[in-house]
């Protein structure tokens, strides 16, 4: 993950949640085997990969916006878009702040 957005930490705690679910009672019964770290590398990779998709159009944005691209500075289409439709500006900050999927810890058995 790249800093942007700081989504780097949020998938931190997600992924410990999701690890926490899954693992805890192999764990205890010391049953753990490495197909279980796949399940967990299951659950976790789509967020992941979807929320790097995302860093990448932040980072293309800012690049565009401040002219690094060499093109002239102007407001995107999402830019306009975030203006127009509320809902899509909070869906983003929704996103930034739970993620794709937020799991939930769950309770023991």
């Amino acid at each position: 993950m790249t800093p942007i957005g700081g989504f780097g930490i949020n998938l931190a705690v997600q992924d410990a949640v999701v690890a926490a679910n899954l693992l805890s009672g192999p764990l205890r019964e010391g049953r753990l085997h490495t197909w279980h770290l796949a399940a967990v590398q299951r659950q976790r990779e789509l967020p992941t990969r979807i929320l790097q998709w995302y860093q990448q159009m932040i980072l293309r944005r800012i690049q565009h916006n401040s002219g690094l691209d060499g093109q002239p500075s102007q407001v995107p289409f999402i830019g306009r878009l975030m203006r127009k439709l509320p809902f899509v500006r909070d869906l983003s900050a929704y996103i930034t702040a739970y993620g794709i999927f937020p799991p939930h810890l769950e309770d023991e058995k």
